[in-house]
């Protein structure tokens, strides 16, 4: 599981640094994260973490 939220946390972050889009989930913790304050990778951490238990 933390090898393939690596391999998307990777390639999100690069779609969305050359800004061609991000899929649904992400675009969600985007709009998420920028709403409470938190940088998108520790929400987007936390996010999964809890889905995952």
């Amino acid at each position: 599981m933390v090898i393939g939220v690596l391999v998307i946390g990777l390639g999100s972050g690069l779609l969305k640094a050359i800004n061609v889009g991000v899929d649904p989930y992400t675009a969600a913790n985007i709009g998420i994260s920028n709403l409470i304050g938190w940088d998108l990778g520790s929400y987007q951490l936390l996010s999964n973490l809890v889905l995952a238990r």
